[in-house]
């Protein structure tokens, strides 16, 4: 703590230090920063709890170089911010952001880009200048772990309201920045989600949601590609999103013994459940829907049509939406040469025909 206060009291003087020696003060201030972060989430829990306004103050002025008396070159200032950041990323930046947020900022129950309190204010820009940076370079390698991190230590956590409520509406309209959606996406096709017996991992249904609430319904798919991973990400998420669904016991079958129906409702997480739920409810919405639509049709490649199919695919299994409650279903069923496309696609599967470079039958199409 005295290391921060001093350095940010000093603050007009950090420049002068750093062009001294730039390779030492380099490697000296990420992690000055870390360990200003790590004060303040280690303590948290304890009666030592410590006061995140010098940490975060350090880390404000470290991220601002732009705001030292003396500027750097834009090549120093390069390679500074591209060394604190990669240090931090892999130091869990992002998570440790998120936990202040989460502590030391009340519980946000209505949906607002206003800030509750100037601390959350100040942790969103700091999450913000990060994704700034790494957007405006040239080499992806920081930018993909920069998009790592804000998956799993953010867009996975909006189980929490300081995130839901304020962070995301934030991001998905914030003025300095347009939120990367199309590399978010193109990075999530790669990834593995878990189901809800695997514990470590997120859970799908935060996840889920906080991608749609990024993915707003005045963003363009520049072309079919870009489209084609949205619906395979979505489609995979909401897959494993119905999971944590509660079937009401009249649906289940009468002939199951009392301990296949206890097996078949296991207590789920109703802040998981209700998120679930509003997956659901986004996805098959009026305003989803038409933009879904527009996009599938304008763009009517069997890659598209096949994620597309497999998104309807889990949309219908949901088991708190009814068949005749399926926006998206009968939205497809009134255009013709759209029903006609996604059939002769879906004949080929069931032919075992040979679609984007492997051969598929219908199980293998739909099951994940």
């Amino acid at each position: 703590l005295l290391i921060s206060q001093l350095i940010v009291r000093e603050n007009k003087k950090l420049s002068m230090w750093f062009c001294s020696s730039p390779s030492r003060w380099s490697y000296l201030l990420p992690r000055l920063a870390n360990m200003a972060l790590r004060v303040v989430t280690m303590t948290e829990k304890g009666d030592l709890a410590v006061s995140h306004a010098a940490p975060l103050r350090l880390l404000e002025t470290l991220t601002s170089p732009l705001n030292w008396e003396t500027q750097m070159t834009n090549d120093g200032l390069q390679s500074y911010l591209h060394i604190f950041y990669t240090y931090l990323m892999k130091r869990e930046y992002f998570r440790q952001l998120c936990d202040i947020a989460v502590w030391r900022v009340p519980e946000v129950y209505e949906t607002s880009n206003n800030p509750p309190t100037p601390l959350a204010e100040s942790l969103l820009n700091l999450l913000i200048q990060p994704i700034i940076f790494a957007s405006s370079l040239t080499d992806s390698k920081l930018l993909s772990s920069v998009i790592d991190e804000l998956c799993i230590d953010v867009l996975a956590k909006s189980v929490h309201t300081q995130i839901r409520n304020y962070i995301l509406p934030a991001l998905a309209n914030n003025k300095l920045m347009a939120v990367p959606v199309e590399k978010i996406i193109s990075r999530l096709v790669c990834c593995t989600y878990p189901d809800v017996q695997n514990s470590p991992s997120p859970p799908a249904p935060p996840l889920l949601y906080s991608l749609l609430m990024l993915v707003s319904s005045s963003i363009e798919f520049d072309n079919s590609q870009n489209l084609c991973n949205y619906l395979q990400v979505v489609s995979d998420l909401l897959g494993k999103t119905t999971l944590f669904l509660v079937v009401e016991n009249t649906d289940i079958d009468s002939d199951v013994s009392d301990e296949e129906e206890m097996d078949s409702s296991k207590p789920v997480d109703p802040v998981l459940q209700k998120l679930a739920e509003d997956c659901i409810s986004i996805v098959n919405s009026t305003e989803h829907v038409g933009w879904l639509l527009t996009h599938v049709e304008a763009r009517c490649s069997p890659e598209v049509l096949l994620q597309f199919s497999r998104l309807t695919h889990h949309l219908l299994t949901a088991p708190s939406l009814q068949l005749h409650h399926c926006r998206l279903l009968y939205s497809v069923v009134a255009r013709r040469q759209l029903l006609r496309s996604m059939w002769m696609v879906l004949s080929g599967l069931q032919q075992d025909a040979v679609l984007l470079g492997e051969t598929f039958n219908n199980t293998q199409a739909f099951g994940g």
